[in-house]
């Protein structure tokens, strides 16, 4: 796993073993993955739009950690340097995790002016 410190939560790696089975006709067992560093990774990956899938695939399993863990983001943004990676909502996501988003905290879900009234933007 890209630099990992220890067991994958087991959200992320029921979504790592499902799109894996899909993808190479077998589950694949993150927690039985060897941690590789962020510059090894950086070596072998040269294609920009494959680094830039990487890191927004690291977003996207990070969000389905719960209780929500700020060292997430600090380990994504530094994959994100290693791979010389532009990924704005890597910014979104540490909000995200600080409790910082615009209108609502992480336990508290954001209010409609009318609650029976969906709004679509």
């Amino acid at each position: 796993m890209l630099a990992g410190n220890g067991a994958v939560d087991p959200a992320p790696a029921s979504v790592i073993a499902a799109i894996s089975a899909d993808v190479f006709g077998h589950p694949v067992d993150p927690n039985r993955l060897e941690p590789i560093a962020f510059d090894e990774v950086a070596q072998q990956i040269g294609d920009p739009a494959f680094r830039r899938q990487l890191i927004g695939a690291a977003i996207a399993l990070g969000t389905t950690i719960h209780p929500p863990d700020p060292t997430i983001a600090t380990r994504t943004a530094r994959a994100r340097a290693a791979l010389d990676v532009d990924e704005p909502m890597l910014d979104a996501f540490e909000r995200s995790l600080e409790g910082h988003r615009s209108g609502c905290s992480p336990t508290t879900p954001p209010q409609l002016d009318d609650p029976t009234e969906v709004k679509r933007e």
